[in-house]
């Protein structure tokens, strides 16, 4: 229909127009890349030796850095107003070396508990601050420590090497007093990570520096290697892991290796027998050196192979959904070739990794590791599209920007699992809308999206939508003006019935019964909206016209109603005859004469001619015919009345010139 056609031109102008302006924000500068931390201004800085994130770092934007020069300085670095403050310094100090730095997850509720671990000339020491680094205390311990896992203000895990085995402490007062050794394999310790609800499961991961992972169930009072039972170390290397978020759910736990092209492992507790290598598309040569899950799922591990952007290599493995896909990429996209990444930590979506060569900082803000927003259609909306030739079109895909996002994959099917789509069914696009091919009518689909562009997003909701069907309204009954209605003004007004949920009506009038000569079209692009209508149309006077109407909607139009007839107003003017019939002046007609006409006698006056002659016109008499009820005239006889009554009208100008002219030579 014309309307409709009319409406997919105006969306499609809408469209174009929405993809310029999405166009125009996507291509604007992109925020998924490694950038530059804000370091301290002093020079010296030979290498950074660990950094550590604030629990409540979306509030204060607070990092802490431990650096080495000469001697070790310890910096809070507000990244929000990047104010570099050292807050302590080994120099003048008996202190020998200071390997790590550790935060309590309390820290900013309170407290501020943060903690460091080196050695001085007293020994293997762990320093404690409770006011945010202000200000330390010491305790020795006896071993050097390797790696810890910090469980709130007081209570730490910590891991050694007494020579000949892995062993793990714990501690409940601050370092004050420690655990019995817990032997944990036969190698150091490189790794400890504790569950995300290790409040409620007592869980604990172990890693060693010769591809042995141990798991602890029991609070750290005991270790069992993973798989539970191997006699062999099930991978290779220097191993850092990491829990699920969802572990105490899926009981999913990380590894990764820093021997070359070890990959990204993943074993699941109750369900593995062995561990699962899932980064299939690992850059040839990668080395793994640190791993880190975010809360929300996404796997990050950092790669400490010199980085590339030509050969897409270094820099850092990102998987959307580790717990169940091998989906990974690898993200060098803002850093400089030769970089080397060593370790991670991360906070929401912001990821940290130590640059080794060029000593920095460097962040990554994860800007895509959101799922999409669905707009339209509405979800579970019913009805939609325009039915057409037994198909249903018109239907357009909307979601809102993401940002960072340069563009995006849709999917489309008819089951919820996306099992099975169809031939033009998914595409990709740069807008943020898509129009879709043909569908079914009366079915109902299922649609999601997410960004591919330059990093995959997490897929949207899955929202639905029920296509039109041919539904038949029913037709309307025509009112005004009644069937066989006579003496209806040339201008009609017209009714008729209302029919619930249509868009609107179609009307046609025509001057035969069969509709081939139409004069009133209201139809595709001119339907009503209501169900009266002054006619725009002046119509013939005195002629019989038809017209029928029907309802029509978005997806199909109802029957024609029956067809009703009228005759217009006779013409201002014309007498009605007593057979019915109108009579006017100026042709053949048949004429009412209601009395005698009377002997008219017109006299001619004379005028002049040239040469100055004057003529008498000679006297006229007409004679009127008996009174009779009904005279019949021919064409000729009047067109001889107008010829003389004009001859007489000219007659009585001339005399009326020539008096006049006579006056004035008097």
């Amino acid at each position: 229909m014309a309307k409709t056609g009319f409406a997919a031109a105006l969306i499609t102008l809408i469209s174009l127009f929405s993809v310029f302006l999405s166009s125009s924000v996507i291509t604007a500068p992109q925020t998924a890349m490694w950038q530059a931390e804000a370091m301290p201004s002093e020079a010296g800085i030979e290498y950074i030796v660990d950094i550590a994130v604030s629990p409540d770092y979306s509030h204060d934007n607070t990092l802490f850095m431990l650096t080495w020069g000469g001697d070790f300085k310890l910096w809070r670095i507000d990244t929000e107003t990047t104010n570099c403050e050292m807050l302590f310094t080994s120099m003048g100090t008996d202190i020998y070396d200071i390997k790590s730095i550790g935060i309590s997850p309390q820290y900013g509720s309170g407290a501020k508990v943060l903690y460091m671990a080196g050695s001085t000339a007293g020994g293997n020491t762990i320093w404690k601050s409770e006011d945010g680094g202000q200000s330390f205390i010491c305790q020795n311990v006896t071993l050097p420590i390797d790696a810890w896992a910090v469980a709130d203000d007081a209570t730490l895990f910590v891991a050694a090497y007494n020579g000949s085995q892995g062993i793990v402490y714990k501690t409940q007062d601050g370092g004050e007093s420690f655990s019995s050794a817990v032997i944990c394999g036969s190698q150091p310790l490189s790794c400890l990570k504790l569950s995300p609800q290790y409040n409620r499961d007592g869980k604990v991961l172990a890693a060693n520096s010769n591809g042995w992972v141990y798991m602890s169930e029991d609070g750290g009072s005991s270790f069992k290697p993973l798989p539970f039972g191997a006699d062999s170390p099930p991978l290779n290397g220097v191993i850092n892991v990491a829990f699920d978020p969802g572990f105490i759910e899926n009981g999913t736990v990380y590894a990764s290796s820093d021997n070359p092209d070890s990959g990204i492992y993943r074993f699941v507790i109750g369900e593995s027998n062995l561990w699962e290598e899932i980064d299939s598309t690992l850059p040839p040569g990668a080395m793994l050196g640190g791993l880190g899950v975010s809360a929300d799922g996404v796997l990050y591990a950092s790669n400490f192979q010199q980085a590339s952007m030509e050969n897409n290599r270094g820099g850092m493995e990102r998987c959307l959904e580790p717990a169940k896909g091998n989906v990974f990429e690898t993200v060098t996209e803002g850093l400089d070739d030769g970089s080397t990444m060593i370790g991670m930590w991360h906070h929401d979506n912001k990821i940290w990794s130590i640059d080794t060569t060029g000593i920095k900082l460097m962040v990554f803000t994860d800007s895509l590791a959101f799922p999409v927003a669905l707009e339209k259609p509405d979800n579970g909306k019913t009805g939609i599209g325009t039915f057409t030739d037994g198909t249903v079109e018109g239907i357009w895909l909307e979601w809102q920007m993401l940002s960072s996002a340069e563009g995006y994959r849709w999917q489309l099917d008819d089951e919820e699992d996306f099992a099975s789509m169809e031939d033009g069914f998914e595409g990709s696009t740069k807008a943020t809308l898509v129009e879709l091919p043909p569908l079914e009518p009366g079915e109902t689909y299922f649609w999601r999206v997410r960004a591919e562009e330059p990093l995959l997003s997490f897929w949207s909701e899955t929202w639905s939508f029920t296509t039109g069907d041919e539904v038949i309204p029913d037709a309307p009954v025509p009112q005004m003006p009644e069937d066989g209605a006579d003496g209806v003004p040339v201008s009609p007004l017209f009714s008729w019935s209302a029919i619930s949920g249509v868009g609107g009506y179609e009307l046609v009038v025509s001057r035969d019964e069969d509709f081939n000569e139409t004069v009133i079209n209201r139809f595709g692009g001119d339907i009503l909206d209501d169900c009266v209508w002054q006619s725009d149309t002046s119509l013939l006077y005195n002629t019989p016209y038809f017209w029928r109407v029907r309802a029509v909607n978005a997806n199909a139009s109802s029957s024609w109603s029956s067809v009703a007839s009228f005759t217009t107003e006779a013409e201002p003017g014309e007498t009605i005859k007593e057979d019915g019939q109108n009579t006017k002046e100026g042709g053949a007609f048949t004429m009412v004469t209601a009395l005698p006409l009377p002997s008219v006698k017109i006299p001619l006056p004379s005028f002049v001619t040239a040469p100055a002659t004057q003529t008498t016109a000679p006297e006229i008499t007409v004679d009127s015919p008996p009174p009779q009820t009904l005279i019949r005239q021919s064409q000729e006889a009047t067109e001889w009345i107008y010829s003389l009554a004009w001859v007489a009208g000219g007659a009585l100008a001339l005399t009326l010139i020539t008096a006049l002219l006579l006056m004035k030579r008097r």
